[in-house]
């Protein structure tokens, strides 16, 4: 059985981005829950954590831009019929 190619599209990307702005979201955030604002390690964590929602949001605004893409390629394939 052959692999479908997997082809770098915004759509793709920005998947890829969300999950991984959603993982290290989460990863920090509860770490300095659990922390409870104790220790030196609170300023990494919440600027990780930024970082993460950063991520979260360009990988959003891709996904958007590719189903904006796909709408438009697909209007413009029927009004040229």
């Amino acid at each position: 059985m052959k692999m479908p190619k997997l082809t770098v599209t915004s759509t793709n990307l920005g998947v890829l981005l969300i999950g991984c702005g959603t993982a290290l979201t989460a990863y920090h955030a509860e770490k300095l829950v659990a922390e409870k604002w104790k220790g030196r390690s609170i300023r990494s964590h919440l600027s990780l954590a930024l970082v993460g929602l950063v991520t979260f949001s360009i990988g959003c605004n891709l996904v958007a831009n590719g189903i904006h893409d796909h709408i438009r390629a697909r209007n413009a394939k029927e009004l040229s019929k």
